[in-house]
């Protein structure tokens, strides 16, 4: 049961992660051309173009907030806790990728140029799954994974099988 719990919170950091960048991408370009969005997507008001610094900040914070989660947060964990939290993420975050991908193909063949933002969610999932920060993080996540894989080393520096018969 413990080990479906911490899968299912790395799905869950992985829609929250995507979702939040999506939000933050779509604020971010409608502020650079002047218009300012709502949470469903939808432009509200418009306003003069400006650089839009506080959204491009939050970016940046969300994404060191989820590396932390990721890598320093779960140092403590059992190994086998880390190693489903982390690869779900992966997992996930790998599938809102192709989700994202996959819509924005389909609505551009639709739509062309001129569909704007999706509403809500679906919106939300494209932006995010679309923008560079994610694909570094996933990248930086599947790097972690492959180098806890091939050391076998604790973060302690014991052989991974020492920890597991400690019980930690």
């Amino acid at each position: 049961m413990r080990n479906a719990a911490w899968a299912l919170a790395g799905v869950a950091v992985s829609l929250v992660f995507v979702c939040g960048i999506g939000i933050l991408t779509i604020q971010r370009t409608g502020l650079l051309g002047g218009a300012v969005y709502n949470l469903s997507n939808q432009l509200v008001w418009v306003t003069t173009p400006g650089p839009a610094l506080l959204p491009l900040l939050a970016v940046a914070a969300l994404s060191v907030l989820v590396v932390f989660v990721l890598v320093t947060a779960m140092r403590n964990r059992p190994r086998r806790s880390q190693s489903l939290f982390r690869v779900s993420f992966a997992v996930a975050t790998a599938a809102l990728i192709g989700v994202s991908l996959w819509s924005l193909v389909a609505g551009y063949a639709e739509n062309g140029l001129t569909r704007g933002f999706s509403l809500g969610v679906l919106g939300w999932i494209e932006e995010g799954g679309a923008s560079s920060v994610v694909h570094v993080v996933l990248l930086f996540m599947l790097a972690v994974l492959w180098v806890r894989r091939d050391t076998g080393r604790t973060p302690r520096g014991l052989p991974a099988d020492a920890e597991s018969a400690a019980g930690r």
